[in-house]
């Protein structure tokens, strides 16, 4: 949950566990901004020094002004009338649910057909992860509507492991083959990644790139936990790549029915028949190990292990 304070952004988090977001399961964004007003009212009502981090060195505020998203959104629609606002959830890390994908779609389609040249602006809580996971989409869907950039062969790459760090993992290049035109479909992905990329330069940050540097990061773990971690975020990162290339495969194959057909269920009427659930469920990298040997490279395991809640369960039993 997120809330304006004092003129800055903060979400809630357990006091032992700061850096574990709080996960707040709704049917409907309307849920969470009624769970985030009646913690806005707390707040106010308990006139309490609060414990926050910034820059993460830990300060006490009295926060004088609270204010929910959709507050802070009225506030600037009413000094930019254009302005339109959708909450639209996305999971850290890993690749985006397939409902998610419907969504922005749809949002920017209503967006653009009332006024092609419509900007858009994400944001998540650092900035980064769901920030550009969703940008890359959006500049997917974007250059489907407006024409895409001349494709350039060379990716920007920044890190060792060349063939890597361009997305040239096994699996990656199965998935390719196996689409009409796929390298294409690859390559149109990859160039969104490098134009998005070119944005976090100061965070060096790649959404590419970060799936070997996760993977290598595992031999310098300290326990079997972290090990598992780094394990569990390396697939993650490989599946949303997947998914990306995926997407841009169905823009291009539904777009003379104007995607009628949402992507979700393309994904189970078209992409399942060709076999990209059975690559997704035995999702590894091939080249440096037996996928057999891990069982987070099946689907069910890779769901459970994220959807591991360690944080205490508060709140009324209905």
């Amino acid at each position: 949950m997120i809330l304006e304070g004092n003129g800055q952004m903060f979400t809630s988090r357990e006091p032992g566990c700061p850096e574990q977001p709080i996960q707040v399961y709704v049917q409907n964004p309307q849920q969470h901004e009624t769970l985030e007003l009646a913690l806005k009212e707390d707040i106010l009502r308990c006139e309490k020094w609060l414990e926050v981090v910034l820059e993460q060195e830990k300060q006490m505020r009295m926060l004088k002004s609270c204010h929910t998203v959709q507050e802070v959104f009225a506030k600037q629609k009413s000094i930019y009338p254009g302005l339109t606002y959708q909450r639209i959830p996305l999971t850290d890390c890993c690749a985006p649910k397939e409902e998610f994908f419907d969504q922005l779609l749809e949002a920017m389609k209503c967006s653009l057909g009332e006024d092609p040249s419509s900007a858009f602006i994400f944001n998540c809580s650092d900035g980064k992860d769901r920030t550009t996971t969703a940008m890359v989409i959006a500049t997917l869907t974007l250059w489907h509507f407006n024409g895409f950039p001349d494709c350039v062969d060379d990716e920007i790459v920044s890190v060792p492991d060349a063939k890597y760090t361009k997305g040239e993992f096994e699996v990656v290049m199965q998935v390719v083959r196996l689409l009409p035109d796929g390298h294409r479909m690859k390559r149109e992905v990859d160039m969104a990644l490098d134009m998005v990329s070119e944005t976090m330069t100061p965070m060096h940050y790649h959404l590419r790139e970060i799936i070997i540097c996760s993977y290598k990061q595992i031999k310098t773990a300290k326990s079997d936990a972290e090990l598992q971690q780094l394990r569990l975020r390396s697939l993650q990162y490989l599946e949303r790549y997947i998914y990306f290339i995926l997407f841009n495969s169905y823009l291009h194959l539904e777009k003379k029915d104007s995607w009628r057909r949402p992507f979700s269920l393309w994904m189970h009427q078209v992409a399942a028949r060709a076999g990209i659930y059975d690559f997704l469920n035995q999702l590894g990298f091939p080249e440096f190990e037996a996928p057999k040997c891990c069982p987070l490279a099946r689907l069910r395991y890779r769901w459970r292990q994220y959807n591991a809640y360690l944080l205490p369960i508060r709140g009324e039993l209905i």
